[in-house]
């Protein structure tokens, strides 16, 4: 049976669960699972209330009835993993806690399989160490039945240079460093307390909080409330709505207004001039002049603005002068071309 080890990258808000074939320092390891800060919400909730709890709960009580039977019955253990991996597909929460039991029960049912059954039967052992071994899967399936429900909680309340080296802790994690990065990995073996725990602290290190995306109303983590959440889609209807504030907001501001007044009405002369077929050379000439009046106009409000000047006649009286300068301009290329003509 694999090892499974876990880390956390708070940056990306990721979480990679790692599948290891031996725990020796030439180990093969592959991705098995990732998932992200968000659907860990989603994860805990559907196991504590949806189904997985129910039928984690069934394969919890037929560990009990076979852990001190006859190898033959353990098959219907090795099916009903089997079948409940498959039907746990979408939650890796769920399959993560269904391999910890697995690996409870099967360590205490080696433990009664290893033992002289008759010198502890003589000794009058074998009841209690039977029940013991009950016990320890019993315990491990209310463990984690309470880590997954913590983890519901927390959601509702709201590296320099170093040699290559992998180091192996008897203690449940893995240490490894090369060139581009350094990785602390975690036991999933026995417990899922450490990934539980390590979330939580790395939610806090990130100042994360819960929030209600707008779009969809799925929530996620974020700093602050920034009213959608990472997905495209979402992301799509946000950039949607900015440019709408954006478009609202320029025509609230009475300075923006009579700048983008004047940027349309030098647009407009241009347009007519390409209708009646000026020549380029001749927009060109238009172009220079229609930039340095916008600048001037574009200047002179803003100088209203940042003194929080009211638009006065002055004011008004420059720009009818820019627009007359622009219009003079535009008359006179479009006497030109009707001369050519």
């Amino acid at each position: 049976m694999s090892d499974l080890f876990f880390t956390v990258d708070v940056f990306k808000k990721e979480i990679s669960i790692f599948r290891f074939s031996s725990l020796t320092v030439h180990h093969e390891k592959t991705l098995a699972s990732k998932f992200t800060f968000d659907d860990m919400i989603y994860m805990s909730e559907d196991y504590v209330k949806g189904e997985y709890q129910q039928k984690m709960q069934e394969i919890c009580n037929l560990m009990l009835k076979y852990v001190g039977i006859e190898k033959s019955k353990n098959e219907k253990i090795m099916d009903m993993k089997a079948r409940l991996e498959s039907e746990f597909g979408g939650n890796v929460l769920a399959i993560i806690c269904l391999s910890i039991l697995f690996r409870t029960y099967q360590a205490q049912r080696d433990h009664l399989v290893h033992l002289d059954i008759f010198k502890s039967f003589k000794d009058g052992l074998t009841n209690k160490i039977t029940l013991e071994s009950k016990s320890k899967i019993e315990n491990k399936f209310k463990e984690l039945t309470k880590a997954m429900e913590t983890l519901i909680k927390c959601s509702e309340n709201t590296f320099q240079q170093i040699p290559e080296s992998t180091f192996i802790s008897d203690n449940g994690y893995i240490f490894e460093c090369n060139k581009r990065q350094v990785s602390l990995l975690y036991s999933l073996n026995e417990s899922i307390d450490p990934l539980i725990h390590i979330f939580i602290a790395n939610l806090f290190i990130g100042n994360l909080k819960v929030f209600t995306c707008k779009s969809c109303r799925k929530r996620y983590f974020s700093n602050a409330d920034v009213g959608y959440c990472p997905a495209i889609k979402c992301q799509e209807v946000k950039d949607k709505e900015l440019r709408k504030k954006n478009r609202m907001n320029r025509k609230k501001n009475e300075y923006t207004n009579l700048s983008d007044t004047f940027s349309n009405y030098t647009r407009q002369l241009k347009y007519k001039l390409t209708l009646i077929g000026v020549p380029e050379d001749v927009i060109a000439v238009y172009d220079a002049e229609k930039s340095s009046c916008l600048y001037n106009v574009k200047m002179q409000i803003s100088t209203y603005q940042d003194c929080e000047r009211p638009i006065d006649d002055d004011l008004i009286r420059y720009i009818e002068e820019q627009k007359g300068h622009i219009k003079a301009l535009y008359d006179s290329l479009s006497k030109q071309k009707g001369t050519e003509q």
